[in-house]
């Protein structure tokens, strides 16, 4: 009996530790995301570089 409510017990402390990662979560929702069909805006390309102009 003791072995079987250790068992219990270590397997629900062991769920209740990795089941809900609250740091994982806020990651989750603080990234915007597109609803409802919508396509998520476009990031634009970065400022060229180069320094010759073509003539």
């Amino acid at each position: 009996m003791k072995k079987t409510l250790f068992i219990s017990l270590t397997v629900f402390l062991t769920l209740a530790i990795y089941a809900c990662n609250p740091d994982k979560i806020e990651e989750e929702l603080s990234e915007k995301q597109a609803c409802c069909g919508e396509v998520p805006p476009m990031i634009p390309p970065p400022p060229s570089t180069d320094t010759t102009q073509n003539n």
